[in-house]
């Protein structure tokens, strides 16, 4: 059926010839059995002169004026196929004519050739194999004809038929496929013209570093070493397993066959000449001697060198067979402290906290551990966009690339960042390198359609996003390799990119939204999903993309907007519950935020992002009571579980304090300082603990250590003042409160401020923080005021102004 005149128009396509197969040759014995047993294509595999089928010798061109081709477009617009009907008749002359095939029901079925890629601009053929299925307009039933001349053929006679291969089911059950071409000698959309080439390579706006000297030592003899016992370990275990392949033990006799064929065959010389190399700049540069050694000298040198030479072996050692013993590697391994990953985690944890100066601090730790990764230089690049200082963001991709430029990753972010400072020609050399790199990558020809889209080249864009469609088109019917889209975890990191093409990844312009949305860049973002919802309409993906995007500009009230309409489409959408708890969170709706993350852990366990226990977390602490207190243990304890920082075992270690859980606090906060050793609130919490558990030495260390270290929570530094008041340690309650007022003026502070200072006997500076206090109105509390009134007053009197004292005395009364 094809829409002539704008109408389906039936057309029929008669001679179809049966074509019989011929048998394989029985193989003479002469062909190579491998060969044989290779895996080929199983469709491939039918179409060959072994297997019998229908030929259609069939070919015909038909005009099509506009209101057919209006129509044919509407069919590839909606993915309405066009159907070819597949019929059995009787026909040759030997065919009586009295003759009726009872059985023409059966053999009815439907070929659908999908037309919806010929909506993409320059497709004109669609193609390829389709199965034969059962018809949509079954045939009536034929009435019995007349007496024929010749006998019924049994072929034609009533046969009992199940009900799967009724009405052409028959096909399907059989595995029957089509092959048909459908072309136009125009394409449906004109294909737009290819944009020109820029004029400058990557290379040439961002050029490569000095290549490192060829020979260079490493920075210390002794990771020389290491690393060279570690490479003979590995060369030696080869070595071993190639002579004795399937033995599991050792035995006497093995051991000295092995040792033999090494000598033999000279490679023990040569082990020991590279492991002799090592330890002489060992000598050299850890034992130097000045030839005036006495025997009992070298004797001591001899020892001392032997200790050391064994005690690094034993550690290359246990490091090389620890690592390959590990059979199943540990769900999110918590990195060793003072390595690069420590600090990236560090960096992570602060972020999320929103410390960003503090991140940006240990992002730049990790440059000055390892200079040379482009890897480290391409995310302190990101941290710097997701914090809007884009100065920092170029000069850190700029680096990346000088190390590593083919990285398409890299490119495209460079990419992207120069088209935000609207350097769009330089952003357009990036871009075609990425395709030159990835010529299938959706979302570069997405991104820059729309780059040109925003420079007004607007037959370029066309070309970018046709070629964006036509590729996830080829991925969604496999003529593209690509992989599933996966719902997004925890374990996805922020700033980790990649430009693998999915499987029903939607439009390409909503990928390149996502994208961008993750460099911050709003602009080229905001104009990919005002094109997404003109091409798919109203989506949930789409509306919690527009949320992510106003809630990086702060306009929460349209953040909320979007994701109602989400939620309306969709109200167990576990995106849109995340986002609406981040934004609540952000605008300190404590209650309306807890309500949301529970509801985002109700429809999954997995949380999205590594935020979301953290921030539910610090709520249910802040909330205080009993049962959210637990709740709150218990949050972070998973969080502990997939993502562990300092500040997850901090937060249980806050929970078990304040239920009175003081050895499991305890535990909690040991991990936490292992975490990090610089954190002044871990420090402090110790510090409350140890007293608790009457450790009071341990407690003044801690709270020395806290105090060093800062401490940017004026409750706790309020808390500590108090018990150390109460301890009868007003001096180092002093220092305590005296940092809480800066961090917060507050009238309870200043009130145990004075009555630290009042218990040491200063009396002078006691009746100037009360005075404070109660001049400036600022104790609310009824009971608060009355206190520092009347210790105000018994100062006075002691100090002999009795004028002042009975002035204030007035207020107590």
């Amino acid at each position: 059926m094809l829409p002539l005149d704008g109408a389906e128009t039936a057309i029929e396509i008669p001679g179809g010839k049966l074509v019989l197969g011929v048998p394989p040759e029985e193989p003479d014995g002469s062909e190579d059995p491998a060969a044989a047993e290779t895996e080929t294509d199983p469709r491939a595999a039918t179409e060959n002169e072994q297997h019998g089928r229908i030929e259609w010798k069939y070919s015909k061109r038909f005009f099509m004026n506009a209101a057919a081709m209006d129509k044919f477009k509407e069919m590839a617009d909606e993915e309405s196929p066009v159907i070819f009907t597949l019929t059995r008749t009787l026909s040759g002359e030997a065919v009586d004519p009295g003759w009726i095939d009872m059985n023409a029901p059966k053999y009815t079925g439907d070929v659908n050739l999908d037309i919806s890629r010929m909506i993409i601009p320059g497709v004109d053929t669609s193609d390829g194999r389709t199965r034969v299925e059962a018809t949509n307009t079954p045939m009536t039933e034929p009435e019995a004809g007349g007496k024929a001349k010749k006998p019924n053929p049994i072929s034609i006679e009533p046969e009992e038929t199940p009900m799967a291969e009724q009405n052409g089911g028959v096909y399907a059950v059989s595995n029957t496929y089509a092959k048909v071409s459908l072309s136009l000698a125009e394409p449906v959309v004109a294909r737009p013209g290819t944009p020109r080439r820029p004029s400058l390579a990557p290379g040439d706006l961002v050029p490569p570093r000095p290549p490192l000297p060829r020979f260079m030592q490493p920075k210390d003899a002794t990771i020389e070493l290491q690393q060279t016992v570690r490479k003979t370990i590995s060369t030696l275990v080869t070595e071993y397993k190639s002579q004795f392949p399937a033995s599991p033990s050792c035995t006497e006799e093995m051991h000295k066959d092995f040792l033999y064929q090494l000598s033999h065959t000279g490679k023990y010389h040569t082990f020991k000449e590279k492991l002799k190399k090592a330890v002489v700049r060992v000598v050299r540069e850890k034992f130097k001697k000045d030839g005036t050694e006495t025997p009992e000298d070298m004797a001591n040198f001899y020892n001392d060198l032997y200790v050391y030479l064994m005690e690094n072996t034993m550690q290359a050692l246990n490091q090389t067979f620890e690592e390959q013993s590990r059979d199943v590697a540990l769900p999110n391994p918590v990195p060793e402290v003072g390595t690069v990953e420590s600090y990236i985690r560090l960096a992570q944890e602060s972020e999320i906290l929103l410390k960003f100066d503090l991140a940006s601090k240990y992002r730049q730790e990790c440059i000055v551990m390892n200079s040379d990764d482009p890897q480290l230089w391409h995310d302190y690049g990101l941290f710097a966009l997701r914090s809007h200082d884009m100065t920092k963001a170029e000069e850190c991709f700029r680096e990346s690339l000088s190390l590593q430029g083919t990285n398409p990753v890299a490119l495209m972010v460079y990419g992207v960042n120069l088209a935000m400072r609207e350097s769009f020609e330089e952003a357009e050399s990036f871009l075609q390198a990425v395709i030159d790199l990835e010529p299938n990558c959706v979302v570069c020809w997405a991104v820059r359609g729309l780059m040109f889209d925003l420079t007004e080249r607007s037959e370029d864009a066309r070309h970018c996003f046709m070629q964006a469609m036509k590729i996830q088109k080829d991925i969604d019917t496999g003529v593209i390799e690509a992989s599933e889209l996966c719902p997004r975890t925890y374990e996805h990191k922020s700033g980790v990119h990649d430009l693998e093409n999915h499987l029903e990844a939607g439009a390409g312009h909503l990928q390149a939204a996502n994208f961008l949305l993750e460099l911050h860049a709003t602009a080229l973002a905001e104009k990919a999903l005002q094109l997404t919802h003109t091409v798919s309409g109203r989506t949930v993906k789409a509306f919690c993309s527009f949320a992510r995007l106003y809630m990086q500009r702060q306009d929460f009230l349209r953040v909320e907007e979007n994701l109602q309409e989400a939620l309306s489409i969709d109200p167990d959408s576990l995106e849109a519950w995340t986002l609406r708890a981040h934004s609540q969170f952000l605008q300190a709706q404590a209650c309306e935020a807890i309500s949301s993350y529970e509801k985002a852990l109700e429809l999954r366990a997995e949380p999205m992002d590594n935020a979301v226990y953290l921030r539910l977390g610090q709520l249910l602490l802040d909330a205080g009571q009993p049962e959210q207190l637990e709740r709150a243990k218990q949050v972070f304890l998973k969080a502990c579980t997939t993502f562990s920082t300092a500040s997850s075992w901090l937060g249980v270690g806050i929970a078990c304090y304040k239920r009175g859980q003081y050895d499991q606090a305890e535990e909690a906060l040991v991990e936490a300082n292992i975490a990090d050793n610089q954190n002044g609130v871990v420090w402090a919490y110790i510090c409350l603990v140890c007293i608790q558990l009457k450790r009071d030495d341990e407690a003044d260390k801690a709270l020395d250590f806290a105090l060093q270290r800062g401490v940017d929570r004026a409750a706790l530094l309020q808390e500590l003042g108090g018990v150390y008041v109460g301890a009868g340690k007003p001096g180092v309650a002093e220092g305590a409160l005296r940092r809480a007022l800066l961090l917060r003026e507050d009238a309870t502070v200043r009130i145990g401020l004075a009555d630290a200072i009042r218990i040491q006997g200063r009396d002078d500076e006691a009746i100037g923080e009360y005075m404070k206090v109660v001049d400036g109105g600022m104790a609310d509390d009824e009971g608060l005021h009355k206190h520092a009134v009347e210790e105000l007053v018994g100062l006075l009197k002691r100090v002999n102004r009795p004028e002042d004292a009975k002035r204030y005395a007035k207020m107590i009364n």
